[in-house]
């Protein structure tokens, strides 16, 4: 049996019997806040045969992509197939035309044999995800600058110190501060930034409170002279902390380091499992983070 669900009611209660729910991205309300029925259209492959049972979960984009994606859209990341390894060919044979699967989780790619398959990059894009284990360091963030470079390290500390000068303050919230988030993102980054669209805002407001649903929504906040000029978004799930984005008013050097030190600290002292710093590289790369393969797969 295969066949295509797009009523969304049965597409939950599909979602809700298949999934893991072990990962923030395996939660129902948090991927149904990125759904907007305006835009999107359910496509949850359902298919029962001699080697098992799976459900492969897409919706299609008609708002920027015009293609099918992963229910959820492009932000949920370290995707899993729900089916059975050698049910494999039979989703992908039934996957629609321009479809990219993205932020599929490496070891999963290697599970289910997929690097034989002989896909050009086109077809099959590696990239990488960013990873920190507090508990290789004792939760000590000490212990994990020393495993810095010394010169990398006492230039990270020399840029911390230095910003002492700004008086700075920080705060601690949720929700409250989506706005100035947002601000300064488009702020700095202008037609880059994650919010440069009204889906995108709108899709990340409901997406905030989604996450307080499940786990707890958090941001990281700098305060100079009372006024917002630096903030991070965080979701904590579990023992997971995802680093979810972040944005400062340019006008101040190395605020971007702070919030990132300032983020890590915290993580380590609630004594998480795991910091995931999502996809994509650039400053990433000089945290002294563990890269992990991540793939999008096409058709």
């Amino acid at each position: 049996m295969q066949r295509i669900v797009t009523d969304i009611k049965e597409c939950e209660d599909l979602w809700k019997k298949f999934s893991p729910h072990e990962d923030l991205w395996d939660e129902w309300e948090v991927v149904f806040s990125m759904y907007h029925p305006e835009i999107h259209e359910p496509y949850f492959i359902h298919i029962e045969n001699e080697s098992g049972s799976g459900l492969l979960p897409l919706m299609h984009d008609g708002h920027r992509y015009q293609r099918y994606f992963h229910f959820g859209g492009n932000r949920p990341e370290n995707r899993r197939f729900w089916f059975p390894k050698e049910m494999l060919k039979d989703f992908y044979d039934a996957l629609p035309k321009d479809t990219s699967i993205t932020d599929i989780d490496g070891f999963t790619i290697e599970e289910y044999e997929i690097l034989n398959w002989g896909f050009n990059e086109d077809l099959l894009e590696q990239y990488w995800r960013y990873i920190l284990e507090p508990g290789a360091f004792d939760f000590d963030t000490e212990k994990y600058l020393e495993s810095f470079s010394k010169k990398h390290r006492k230039n990270i500390k020399y840029d911390l110190r230095k910003l002492s000068n700004l008086n700075y303050e920080l705060v601690w919230g949720g929700g409250e501060y989506v706005d100035d988030l947002i601000r300064l993102s488009i702020g700095r980054f202008g037609e880059e930034s994650d919010f440069s669209d009204d889906w995108e805002i709108k899709e990340f407001k409901s997406f905030a409170e989604a996450v307080d649903g499940v786990g707890t929504f958090r941001t990281l906040v700098i305060l100079v002279e009372g006024r917002v000029v630096g903030v991070e978004a965080m979701a904590l799930f579990r023992d997971h902390y995802h680093v979810l984005t972040g944005a400062f008013d340019s006008a101040y050097e190395n605020l971007g380091k702070l919030l990132i030190m300032e983020t890590i600290k915290q993580a380590f002292d609630l004594r998480v499992k795991e910091i995931d710093f999502m996809t994509g590289g650039g400053w990433k790369d000089l945290w002294n983070l563990e890269a992990r393969p991540v793939y999008t797969l096409r058709k």
